[in-house]
């Protein structure tokens, strides 16, 4: 009857751990607002040209990955105490050397990488405003890349040929 309850009380907590998701906001390089936002989301899944998003209502959204440039789960603030916040991060690959480079206005904590199934192929703690890595032993495909600075993530697909 104990184990029971326990079963009960774990089941219950692990329910309410889900109840909520998380909004997403995708941005372009050209915009400073949102050019779409999503709210409630509880899925993410990654295709080889578009990512795929399922709200808590069982919706399902997708965005091709060629309408944008990174997405984010906070809103950039343009007010004048998130501007301080707001950071211009560039990131690009080198499709000769096949060199991920990361440039930021600030200083960087932490880079993952990882391929379009969800795993993590690399992570890194850069701590500097510049990061290099050479991704030569990757197969081709599509990888995100999350970098970490202020505690706050974005997140950048690059596309390994």
């Amino acid at each position: 009857m104990k184990n029971l309850k326990l079963w009960g009380l774990a089941l219950g907590i692990f329910s309410c751990l889900g109840a909520t998701g998380e909004n997403v906001y995708v941005y372009n390089n050209t915009a400073d607002e949102p050019i779409q936002s999503f709210t409630d989301i509880r899925k993410i899944t990654f295709a080889e040209d578009r990512m795929s998003l399922t709200a808590a209502d069982n919706t399902a959204s997708e965005m091709l990955f060629s309408d944008f440039h990174y997405f984010t789960f906070a809103k950039r603030e343009l007010s004048a105490v998130g501007a301080v916040q707001d950071s211009k991060v560039n990131v690009s690959l080198d499709a000769q050397s096949n060199i991920l480079s990361v440039k930021a206005d600030r200083t960087m904590d932490r880079i993952e990488l990882f391929s379009v199934q969800g795993g993590l192929v690399c992570e890194d703690v850069p701590r500097s405003c510049e990061y290099d890595q050479s991704i030569e032993a990757y197969p081709a495909g599509l990888y995100i890349v999350e970098i970490t600075m202020g505690g706050q993530q974005e997140y950048h697909k690059i596309i390994k040929k």
